[in-house]
């Protein structure tokens, strides 16, 4: 969307039975505290995709000391934009069988709510942020050759597709 360019844009999902419970969550939604979490997703996801091997073994200690970060990372300018709720009635059949043999049909209907909130943040200002924390990670270990070489690649393409 034309109002995003130049946005990376996250949306927080949580779902139940209790509307009012979701709504008040979505209410609470600070990106000051909440935006880590979803960053969290977005860079393990992104170290995943580019792995061949368990990303710990592929990574080294890298990989748990940069999500680590991330988490505990205050990244500015994150902007929650908008809140929107769906409700699910989800239809579950299920089969019996009584005595007499005859068989029917039981419909289950469970209602779910889900609710998102859009958060965006400056492409610029969370390149940066996420560039530093990549230069901080220290481990206790060394990278193996490998590991480092698979830690590098990473790094050098890590914000495409991002």
């Amino acid at each position: 969307m034309e109002q995003f360019d130049g946005r990376y844009v996250f949306v927080g999902r949580n779902q139940g039975s209790n509307l009012g419970a979701l709504k008040q969550w979505a209410q609470n939604f600070c990106p000051e505290q909440d935006f880590a979490r979803l960053a969290v997703h977005r860079v393990e996801r992104r170290m995943v995709l580019g792995a061949t091997l368990y990303p710990d073994d592929m990574y080294g200690e890298y990989f748990t000391g940069l999500i680590r970060m991330v988490s505990n990372w205050e990244f500015p300018g994150a902007v929650k934009e908008e809140t929107f709720w769906v409700r699910r009635e989800m239809v579950s059949a299920e089969n019996h069988e009584p005595d007499n043999d005859d068989e029917f049909q039981t419909e289950l209907v469970m209602k779910r709510f889900e609710y998102l909130v859009l958060v965006s943040i400056d492409n610029e200002t969370l390149r940066n942020e996420i560039s530093q924390i990549m230069a901080s990670v220290r481990t206790r270990v060394p990278p193996t050759r490998d590991q480092a070489t698979a830690i590098n690649n990473v790094l050098q393409t890590f914000f495409e597709g991002f």
